[in-house]
Formats: C-alpha cells, structure tokens, sequence
C-alpha cells in the first residue's frame, strides 16, 4: 500500500478535560507533519471542546447526531490521506504512534491496532483496561484484577 499522507481522525463530544492533551501528542508526532492531518470531529459538544480545538491548526468539523461511528465515518469523508488512523479524544499517542503505524502497513499490514498512554489521573477503569502484565496487555477489567 502506497503510504502518502496518514488523516488522523479524533471524535470528540464533550472532551474538554482532555482534548489539549491528546492534540498535543498527536502535534508533537516524529512523523513529518507535512504527510498527516488531524481532523477533530465535533459530535454536538457544549462544553469547550470546540473552543479548544480551535487553538490548534488542525481541522474541525461538526458531525451534530449520531453515535461515534458516524462521527468517525465524518472524519473519514473529509478526510485527504491514503490511510486513516483513528484516536478518541480522551487518550494520549506516543510520539512514534504514526511512524509505527506507517512501519506496519508498509510491511504489508492493512489494518494495525495500538497502544496509547493514559493522562495523568485516569480514572481507575482506564488504569485496569490497560494493565500491563508482563508482555501481555491486560484488556479486560476482569484480567486486570487477576
């Protein structure tokens, strides 16, 4: 697969909490920045989500209904890249996230999931759903508390 330009979709409803953080880290990527775009894709917030996407260059559309895969199939219409890669506002891509997802499909991979850090003060849930143990990620609740 021809690898150009990566189009970075983030759903976002009512996000403020977190939406700097994630941005962010998706900004300061070692991927050139000339190869991705982030859209944000505003499901019908009315907190300051919008407002703080805004003090970004990045691109925001609004998406006012549906659930989030209509507000990630948005993203995807608008979207420019040959690949889609998709976060949720609330979460934290390490700065290599792109240039490993990109390392993947040039390998021949055509769909790659990956980690994400957690901000600082998650709420335990998201503590216990990315436990690690060892080299195995912990996906479940119940496997966390194992």
């Amino acid at each position: 697969m021809s690898l150009d330009f990566i189009s970075v979709i983030v759903p976002a409803h009512n996000e403020e909490k977190y939406l700097s953080q994630c941005l962010t880290s998706l900004i300061n990527q070692d991927y050139p920045s000339d190869k991705y775009e982030i859209i944000l894709v505003n499901n019908n917030s009315t907190d300051g989500t919008k407002k703080i996407a805004e003090n970004f260059k990045i691109i925001t559309i609004d998406k006012k209904t549906g659930p989030v895969g209509a507000v990630r199939n948005a993203g995807a219409a608008r979207a420019q890249g040959s690949v889609l890669a998709f976060i949720d506002a609330d979460c934290i891509a390490h700065g290599n996230w792109l240039t490993t997802g990109a390392g993947l499909i040039k390998n021949g991979n055509t769909v790659c999931g990956g980690g994400y850090d957690l901000r600082p003060k998650p709420f335990w849930l998201e503590k216990a759903w990315l436990l690690k143990t060892g080299n195995r990620l912990k996906t479940s609740l119940v496997d966390a508390l194992l």
